[in-house]
């Protein structure tokens, strides 16, 4: 898979490799394209966010930076997500999920479902909407 600079110096710091020849590898691999953080931020974003299980923002944040992408290129890759593809996904995991939660007093489950979909890296505003929807539509009765 595609890494990130940061990435490939812990690589290389672990092999030993001295300080000034990491330097000099990461500066060849870019000059021929090899390594480039922004586009591997663009990738990780998109097949992370469609994927079979999918997360949000937040999560996606917080994985770039684990990998030692800068905070610019963070912000521009999740950029990337609308707030639309967001709310969809949330609503998504949250469908999935519901029922298993659904038994559960109401606000407990309310509770386990916000949970997940915070860990998924959902935003609260998303978080709050999806719940809202989603256990709101269980509450009212069927006619």
């Amino acid at each position: 898979r595609p890494r990130a600079a940061a990435e490939l110096r812990r690589a290389l710091s672990r092999h030993h490799v001295p300080p000034p020849v990491q330097e000099h590898v990461l500066a060849w691999l870019a000059e021929r394209g090899l390594v480039d953080d922004a586009g591997f931020a663009r990738e990780w974003v998109a097949q992370r966010s469609r994927g079979r299980r999918p997360i949000g923002p937040d999560r996606l944040a917080a994985e770039l930076r684990e990998r030692g992408v800068g905070s610019e290129i963070v912000a521009e890759a999740v950029a990337a997500v609308t707030p639309e593809q967001e709310l969809a996904q949330a609503r998504a995991v949250a469908r999935a999920h519901w029922p298993r939660y659904r038994h559960h007093p109401r606000l407990d489950g309310e509770r386990r479902l916000t949970a997940l979909l915070r860990r998924r890296g959902f935003t609260w505003e998303t978080i709050r909407q999806v719940v809202h929807e989603v256990a709101g539509a269980d509450a009212e009765p069927s006619p």
